[in-house]
């Protein structure tokens, strides 16, 4: 699971430690998630088989940070630029991840399993649709770049589109109906692809390929963080109003984190395919 750093603030805006500590811990889980497959004592199941969560706090986070540069452009009145949104995008994220792609090309025997997908999947940032566990093994935990990337180019276009027809506010609407229809769709992939092959010697790689690394099933993480970017851009009483009760919503945010560790375990299941994601 491949997600890049975020940055830790929205330009103009003093530095968010507590972003930097979340990050921490969403590495930390994630890492933990993998441990599983090498050697480990038991107690590492109990806490790692939900580690996969780490990904999603990933995704909020750019969600936030990345809605936030352009909602504080918006708000000040100015004008997003697209050129320099996606060259600064582009320097923080690309450089390295040729670099990786290109060592995995050049020198077969660093490949960390057997069958690598196409070229054309990985430079097109694609590699998440239609990705078979059972047939590619190397650097599948790209998939979770490329949603990043497809959310870097589609969110600005979006923002430019709305300013462009005056819809102001009234965005919450499209925002709503995008979170109605992930739970849709992931519904539909549940009940006519996965409920038929629950016995399925490729179940696990089918739930995977199905309803885990589509971004249109993977969406709501990220439209939690572009939601509350929105709140606090556009709502800044709402936003001071949060802040006197943070203690309080952090208990509360941590009291639902484990109500959810035990709706969404084991990860291939019902609950967690339908309401998961966005818990």
């Amino acid at each position: 699971m491949l997600v890049p750093g975020p940055v830790s603030s929205i330009p103009g805006k003093h530095k968010l430690a507590g972003l930097d500590h979340l990050r921490a811990f969403a590495i930390t889980y994630v890492l933990l998630f993998h441990y599983q497959m090498f050697g480990h004592p038991d107690w590492v199941n109990k806490v790692a088989k939900f580690g996969w969560t780490g990904v999603d706090l990933f995704f909020v986070l750019s969600g936030y940070l990345i809605a936030g540069q352009l909602f504080s452009t918006i708000a000040d009145g100015k004008q997003i630029s697209i050129r320099a949104f996606f060259i600064k995008r582009f320097f923080r994220i690309i450089p390295p991840y040729l670099v990786v792609v290109g060592v995995y090309y050049a020198f077969p025997l660093l490949r960390e399993r057997e069958q690598m997908a196409a070229l054309w999947r990985y430079l097109s940032f694609t590699l998440n649709f239609g990705l078979d566990l059972s047939h590619t093994g190397t650097f599948t935990h790209a998939w979770s770049l490329c949603v990043e990337e497809q959310f870097y180019v589609i969110l600005p276009v979006i923002l430019l589109l709305l300013k462009y027809l005056n819809i102001g506010k009234k965005a919450i609407y499209l925002l709503v109906a995008l979170f109605i229809a992930g739970f849709l769709i992931r519904y539909f992939n549940w009940k006519y692809f996965i409920e038929p092959n629950l016995l399925s010697d490729d179940f696990v790689a089918l739930f995977y390929k199905v309803i885990y690394y589509p971004t249109y099933n993977r969406l709501d993480a990220l439209l939690t963080g572009v939601g509350i970017a929105g709140l606090y851009a556009f709502y800044p009483i709402v936003k001071d109003r949060l802040n006197r009760y943070s203690n309080l919503l952090m208990l509360t945010g941590i009291a639902i984190l484990i109500g959810a560790y035990f709706i969404c375990t084991p990860q291939q299941s019902f609950c967690t395919a339908i309401v998961g994601y966005p818990r």
